[in-house]
C-alpha cells in the first residue's frame, strides 16, 4: 500500500525545518520542492510526503482525493503558543507574522496582507481533527521544542512509530542543498538552534504577549492543556514587571497662553511629544473636560482648516474638552506601521475615564476610523476618509501611490472589521468619483452614517468652513448626532445625507 505522510498544524512552529529534515533522510518517498496542499498530489502513484500548515483545515479534502487509497498519516506541528505569536518571518520583518485571530498571507510575488488563519483558528482546527477519528492508528503530534532539543530521538520515534526508514541524521539537516522556497521560512539556513525558545519571555516581547492574552483569554486553557503551564503565576509576573518598567506620564501644556495660534499646533514646540519612535509621533494638550479628542493628521501633517484651538472649537465639546492628543503617521503609511494596541498603552492615561473622540482628515480619517476600537472611541469623525489605498482594493484611486508605493507590508489593507458596535461613526465625503469609490465601499449598519458633500475639493473640511458648515456639523456630531440637530438644508436618503453647495449654516 502506498502512503502519504500530511504535515500540518500551526505555522511558525518548525514544521519547515522539520520537512527539511525530512527531506535530507527520509528513504522511498517523494519529497516537493516547495510547500503544496496534499491534496492536489494524492492522484500521483508512490509514497509521498507533502508539507503545509494549513492542510489542518483541508483533512477532509484530502481523504476525499485519495482515489488510490493510500495510507495517510498526519503529523501535527505544536509549539508554546506565547513563542508562536512573538515569532517573525523574514517577509514581514517590522511585524509579528501570527496573532490570535489572524496571521499574515504571503502570496508569491505580493505583497503580505493580515488575513489568513491565526493560532486559534488553526488550533480548534487540530483538536478537531484529533476528534474525528479519520486517523485510527494516532496523530504523531510534534512539538517545535522536542524537535530542536533532541532530533534525533523524534527520528527514532517516528521510525518505530510510523515505519519509516532513515538515512543520515535530523541534525544534519542544513548540511544539505536546501531549495530557495523552503528556505524562506527559516529566517536563514543554519544548524538547529535550541535559544529560539522562550523568547517571547524577553522584555521586547512584553507588551506582545499582555496584549494578545488580554484579548483572547482562552489562550490561557491552551497553554494548561498542551501542558507548556500549570497556572497563570508567569502572567501575573508578566504584568507587574510591565507595571514596574512603564513611564511616569510626561508633562503636558497647560498655559492657553502657551498653545500656538492657528496652522502652527500640529508640530508646534509648545506642544508636548508624549512618545515618538521611527513610525509614531504623538503630541498633546492637557485638560480636565469629560472628554478626549484623539486626531489623527493626514499626509501634510494638517487638518485642513480644523483650527482646534479657536473658542468656536473649544466651545463645541460637551462637559468641555480633556485632553486632545494628536497622532502622526511619520512614514504616511495609512497605519500599516502603527501598532494599534501600542497607540492604545501610550494614550491609556489621558482616556482614561473620558468619552473618546476620533477625528481626521484624508488618511487621518483612515486613521480614526482604524484605531476607534483600540482607543475605545464613542465617536470617530472621519473626514474624505479611503476605505483602503491598497492597489488591489482601491483600484479606482491613485492619488497616493507617492506614499503606498514605499508601503512593504499590508498590515492594515482596508477598514475591514474594524468598526466597533459601540462607536458612532460620522463619514464626510466630497461627491467626486474617486471618493464615492471610497464611500461605497464603507458597511452600512445603523451606526454609520455618509454625509456627501457637493464640492470637487478633497479637503472636505475647508469646503464646509467656507460656507460656514464645519462647526455646526461638527457640533451636531459632538453633541449625539440627533438629526434635528443637523445643519439646514441637507437631503437625507436612508442613512446616508447630501450637503448640496447651496446649504449654508442658518438657510
Amino acid at each position: 500500500m502506498d502512503r502519504h505522510i500530511v504535515i500540518a498544524g500551526q505555522g511558525r512552529s518548525g514544521s519547515t525545518l522539520f520537512y527539511n529534515m525530512l527531506r535530507n533522510t527520509l528513504q522511498d518517498f517523494r519529497m516537493f520542492d516547495s510547500e503544496l496542499p496534499a491534496a492536489s498530489v494524492m492522484h500521483l502513484p508512490g509514497n509521498m510526503c507533502t508539507k503545509r500548515p494549513f492542510d489542518i483545515f483541508d483533512i477532509p479534502k484530502v481523504f476525499q482525493a485519495n482515489h488510490l487509497r493510500k495510507r495517510i498519516d498526519l503529523i501535527c506541528m505544536l509549539r508554546d503558543p506565547r513563542d508562536i505569536l512573538t515569532s517573525r518571518h523574514r517577509s514581514v520583518p517590522d511585524d509579528y507574522f501570527v496573532a490570535a485571530d489572524l496571521c499574515y498571507f504571503v502570496p508569491e510575488g505580493r505583497v503580505p496582507t493580515f488575513t489568513a488563519p491565526g493560532f486559534l483558528p488553526v488550533h480548534q482546527a487540530s483538536m478537531h481533527v484529533a476528534e474525528s477519528r479519520l486517523f485510527p492508528q494516532g496523530i504523531f503530534f510534534l512539538k517545535y521544542e522536542d524537535l530542536v532539543r533532541d532530533p534525533e530521538e523524534v527520528q527514532r520515534l517516528l521510525a518505530e512509530n510510523f515505519g519509516l526508514k532513515f538515512s543520515g541524521r535530523f541534525s544534519d539537516f542544513h548540511k544539505a542543498e536546501i531549495p530557495e522556497r523552503l528556505q524562506r521560512a527559516l529566517n536563514g539556513v543554519r544548524a538547529v538552534d535550541t535559544t529560539r525558545q522562550r523568547k517571547w519571555a524577553t522584555p521586547e516581547h512584553r507588551d506582545r504577549i499582555i496584549d494578545q492574552f488580554t484579548r483572547f483569554p482562552i489562550l490561557h486553557d491552551i497553554l494548561f492543556q498542551l501542558g507548556y503551564e500549570e497556572d497563570r503565576a508567569w502572567f501575573d509576573a508578566l504584568q507587574q514587571d510591565a507595571r514596574a518598567d512603564r513611564a511616569p506620564r510626561p508633562a503636558m501644556a497647560e498655559d492657553p497662553d502657551a498653545v500656538p495660534d492657528s496652522g502652527s499646533i500640529l508640530d508646534h514646540p509648545a506642544i508636548p511629544v508624549i512618545h515618538e519612535d521611527e513610525h509614531l509621533k504623538v503630541t498633546g494638550i492637557d485638560g480636565e473636560g469629560e472628554q478626549c479628542l484623539v486626531t489623527f493628521v493626514g499626509v501634510g501633517h494638517g487638518l485642513g482648516g480644523i483650527d482646534q484651538q479657536t473658542e468656536e472649537f473649544r466651545k463645541l465639546a460637551q462637559g468641555g474638552w480633556g485632553p486632545q492628543l494628536f497622532v502622526f503617521d511619520k512614514t504616511r503609511s495609512w497605519g500599516n506601521a502603527i501598532d494599534p494596541q501600542r497607540l492604545a498603552e501610550i494614550t491609556a492615561p489621558w482616556r482614561q475615564g473620558r468619552r473618546v473622540t476620533t477625528l481626521g482628515l484624508s488618511m487621518g480619517g483612515f486613521l480614526a476610523v482604524q484605531m476607534s476600537r483600540p482607543l475605545g472611541a464613542e465617536l470617530c469623525i472621519a473626514l474624505a476618509p479611503q476605505y483602503s489605498v491598497h492597489p488591489e482594493i482601491a483600484r479606482f484611486d491613485d492619488r497616493w501611490t507617492l506614499y503606498t508605493d514605499a508601503i512593504e507590508t499590508w498590515r492594515q489593507p482596508s477598514l475591514m472589521n474594524c468598526f466597533a458596535p459601540g462607536c458612532r461613526y460620522e463619514l464626510v465625503f466630497p461627491d467626486f468619483a474617486e471618493e464615492r469609490g471610497h464611500a461605497g465601499l464603507f458597511p452600512n449598519a445603523p451606526n454609520i452614517r455618509r454625509f456627501m458633500v457637493e464640492t470637487r475639493e478633497h479637503n472636505v473640511a475647508a469646503a464646509l468652513k467656507q460656507r460656514g458648515l464645519l462647526h455646526p456639523l461638527l457640533e451636531a456630531f459632538l453633541g449625539g448626532g440627533a438629526e434635528a440637530a443637523l445643519p439646514d438644508g441637507l437631503r437625507r436618503r436612508g442613512n446616508d445625507w447630501r450637503i448640496p453647495e447651496v446649504a449654508r449654516a442658518g438657510a
